[in-house]
C-alpha cells in the first residue's frame, strides 16, 4: 500500500546545500553551477542559428526579422523561466524512489538490455548478431527499417510496444543511476549496464538512425555532469580543477567521436557522395570536398535546417491541433479520437504540402508546439522549459535526486533539439518515460512516497 505524505525535509549529508541553507543561499553560494546548463544551451541555440544565417547555405528566406524577433522572444522567456527555477526552493530528495530503483537493479538493467535486443528484431526483422546489416549500409538499412514498419505484423509489435511504453521509465532511472554509481556495482550489474548501452547503441545502427545514439549519449553525459557538480562544494581546488578539466575533456572526446561517427554514417547513407544539399529548398553546402569540409556542411545541415521549416511555417495561417500536433508520437493516439484528417491542419503538415517533408526535414520544435498554441504563445511553453530545467538541475545537483537526474537528462535532450524538432515527443515510449517521471519527481519533491509492506 502506498501513501503520499507531505513532510518537512532535511538537506543531504555532506551537500551545499547543508552548509548553506535552502532558497536564496542556495543561489548565492551556487551560482556557477546553476546557471551551467543555462549558458551550455543557450550557447548552443544561438550557433544554430548564426550557422543557419552565415553558414555554408544560402537559404532562399524572406522573413528573417520575423524569425529573429520571435528568436529572441523566446530566449527572453526561456531566461525569464531560468532564473523563476532557480530561485525555487529545492526539493525533497525522493531517497525512497532511489532505494527502490537499488533494491531492484539486477532485474531492471538486463530488462533493459532484453528489450532493445528485442527491440531490435521486432522494428528491424534482423537478429542482433547480424554482422552485415551492423557493417553495411546504413542508407539501406534506413529504408529497409521503414519497409519492414510498413509490411510487417502488427501481433507482435502492439504489445512489444506498450511492454516498452511500461518499462522505459523504470529503465531510464535504472540506467542514470548505474551510470552514476558505477564503481559501486557489482560486476554482474556493470555488465548488464553496458549491455544496455550496447543494444541501446545497435538499435540505432540496425535501424540506420541516429536518435539513439544521441539520447543515449545524452544520458551518459547528463548523469557525468550532475555527479561531477555534486562534488564541487566551497572554493574550488587544484584537484576539483584537474577533475573540471578532465570532465571538458571526456565531454569533448565525446562530441568529437558522436561527430565523426554521425559523419561517417550519414556519408555511407548517401552512398559516399560529398555533396550536402537540400534540394526542397534548392541549395547545397559549399566546401564539402573535403573531410573537415563535408563534417562542417552535414553538422551546419544537421543542426540548422530546421529554421527553413520554421520559416515556411510562418507563412502559413493558424488552425490548431491541440493537444496532438506537438508531438508526433501522439498521432496514433489524434487519428482514434480526432479523425486522421486532424492533423493536416498542423504546420508541418502545411509545409509538407509545399514539398518540405517532415518525415525527412525538421522544422524546429517551437513549430511543433505553435501547431497547438500558435507562434505568439510559444514564449510561455519557453518559459516552462527553462523553469523545469533549472528547477531539476538544481533538485539533482543540490538534493541528489534520481528523479530530477532523468527529468534534467529529458530536458538536455529538448534543449539541444530545440532547432530540430520536439526530440522528447517522436517516440511513444520516450515521451511516455518523460511525462511520468516528471509528474513523479514533481509529486516527490514536496509529498513523501510511503510504501507498507504487508
Amino acid at each position: 500500500m502506498t501513501q503520499l505524505r507531505r513532510t518537512s525535509f532535511a538537506p543531504l549529508p555532506g551537500s551545499a546545500t547543508q552548509a548553506t541553507g535552502r532558497g536564496q543561499a542556495d543561489v548565492q553560494s551556487n551560482l556557477g553551477k546553476l546557471f551551467l546548463p543555462y549558458l551550455v544551451f543557450v550557447l548552443f541555440n544561438l550557433c544554430t542559428y548564426l550557422l543557419f544565417l552565415y553558414g555554408p547555405f544560402n537559404w532562399p528566406v524572406h522573413n528573417t526579422g520575423l524569425m529573429s524577433g520571435l528568436l529572441g522572444t523566446f530566449l527572453v522567456f526561456y531566461t525569464a523561466g531560468y532564473v523563476f527555477g532557480v530561485q525555487r526552493k529545492a526539493g525533497r530528495s525522493a531517497q525512497e524512489v532511489s532505494q527502490w530503483v537499488v533494491r531492484h537493479l539486477r532485474i531492471l538493467l538486463p530488462l533493459g538490455a532484453l528489450i532493445f535486443a528485442t527491440s531490435i528484431y521486432v522494428y528491424t526483422g534482423e537478429f542482433f548478431w547480424n554482422t552485415a546489416r551492423i557493417f553495411g549500409d546504413q542508407q539501406k538499412n534506413y529504408y529497409d527499417t521503414l519497409h519492414f514498419g510498413e509490411t510487417s505484423s502488427r501481433l507482435l509489435n502492439a504489445p512489444f510496444g506498450l511492454l516498452k511504453i511500461a518499462a522505459q521509465p523504470l529503465i531510464t532511472l535504472a540506467l542514470i543511476y548505474a551510470t552514476m554509481n558505477f564503481k559501486r556495482l557489482k560486476t554482474a550489474e556493470k555488465g548488464a549496464l553496458l549491455a544496455v548501452y550496447l543494444f541501446w547503441v545497435l538499435f540505432s545502427v540496425f535501424r540506420g538512425t541516429d536518435k539513439e545514439i544521441f539520447d543515449i549519449a545524452v544520458i551518459f553525459l547528463t548523469a557525468m555532469a550532475v555527479n561531477y557538480y555534486r562534488s564541487l562544494t566551497g572554493r574550488v581546488s587544484l584537484m576539483q580543477l584537474a577533475r573540471s578539466l578532465l570532465f571538458i575533456g571526456v565531454a569533448v572526446v565525446t562530441l568529437v567521436g558522436f561527430l565523426s561517427l554521425f559523419s561517417q554514417r550519414k556519408l555511407t547513407r548517401m552512398g559516399g557522395n560529398t555533396a550536402v544539399c537540400l534540394v526542397e529548398a534548392g541549395v547545397c553546402a559549399r566546401g564539402t570536398d573535403t573531410p573537415l569540409g563535408y563534417m562542417y556542411g552535414m553538422t551546419s545541415s544537421y543542426m540548422s535546417h530546421g529554421y527553413y521549416g520554421m520559416s515556411l511555417a510562418l507563412q502559413e495561417d493558424f488552425n490548431t491541433t491541440f493537444p496532438f500536433g506537438n508531438a508526433p508520437a501522439l498521432k496514433p493516439l489524434s487519428d482514434v479520437v480526432m479523425g486522421e484528417d486532424y492533423l493536416d491542419r498542423s504546420y508541418l503538415n502545411k509545409i509538407d504540402r509545399r514539398g518540405w517533408d517532415n518525415g525527412t526535414r525538421w522544422s524546429t520544435a517551437y513549430t511543433s508546439w505553435a501547431s497547438d498554441i500558435s507562434f505568439w504563445l510559444v514564449p510561455f511553453v519557453m518559459f516552462l522549459v527553462g523553469w523545469v530545467t533549472a528547477l531539476s538541475w538544481k533538485d539533482a545537483v543540490l538534493r541528489g535526486s534520481l528523479l530530477a537526474t532523468a527529468v534534467f537528462s529529458f530536458m538536455t535532450t529538448m534543449s539541444l533539439f530545440l532547432s530540430a524538432n520536439n526530440q522528447v515527443g517522436i517516440a511513444l515510449d520516450s515521451l511516455a518515460a518523460f511525462l511520468l517521471i516528471t509528474c513523479a519527481w514533481l509529486l516527490t519533491r514536496t509529498y513523501k512516497l510511503r510504501v507498507r509492506r504487508a
